[in-house]
């Protein structure tokens, strides 16, 4: 078999449940794959409670302070100024909709993650960027569109990687859970420092017996 060299107990049920592939491909010192796998999970676990922070609170402050700089309309027949991926996605939820009218704040709440990134991008240099530079981000967050638009780009990309059950634990992602953490900081401290009191955020190894 192509793991042959890879793991010395290619029959562990367990292992084959979770696959050879999925397990080989965690970026883990330790040798017992069953570790390797609920290191992943720990670290996705304490990722996730990081970035529903940065999603919720990015939600609510950025669409109440943009509805306040430009009105409700924004989100409706205004959502051209915000280009025509960020217009499609509001499209795209009031399409879903069984109701007849939606309420500003009934589609904000159903704007993917994705939405709200967009609003970080070059496009909206000019329009959405200023109004969140100044009243959303912290004194302690870089003035650089272009830092956040990249913090919150591996936000969305590790978001969507758990919620598909994918792998989280890789060289390409060392120092994420420090990078969220200091993300969330920047658009809501008091969030950070609510999380940090209730959740032990330093990753600690997780022991495991494999089949022998």
């Amino acid at each position: 078999m192509f793991f042959a060299n890879t793991y010395s107990h290619q029959k562990c049920q367990f292992c084959l449940d979770v696959s050879h592939e999925k397990l080989a491909s965690i970026s883990s010192l330790a040798d017992d794959p069953h570790a390797r796998y609920f290191a992943n999970q720990e670290l996705g676990l304490k990722l996730w409670v990081v970035i529903s922070g940065i999603e919720l609170t990015l939600r609510n402050r950025a669409s109440a302070l943009l509805i306040s700089e430009f009105g409700e309309e924004l989100f409706s027949t205004g959502a051209w100024r915000l280009g025509s991926a960020a217009e499609s996605r509001i499209q795209k939820v009031s399409a879903r909709s069984k109701a007849t009218s939606l309420s500003a704040n009934d589609l904000i709440t159903q704007l993917p993650l994705s939405f709200w990134t967009l609003l970080f991008s070059k496009r909206m240099e000019s329009t959405t960027w200023p109004v969140l530079m100044r009243s959303l981000i912290n004194g302690a967050a870089p003035t650089s569109r272009g830092v956040l638009y990249s913090r919150l780009l591996e936000t969305l990309e590790l978001r969507n990687r758990i919620a598909h059950h994918e792998v989280v634990l890789k060289a390409r992602f060392q120092g994420a859970l420090e990078r969220q953490l200091e993300l969330l900081s920047w658009i809501s401290i008091d969030f950070k420092r609510e999380a940090e009191a209730r959740i032990n955020f330093s990753l600690q190894p997780v022991e495991s017996q494999h089949e022998q």
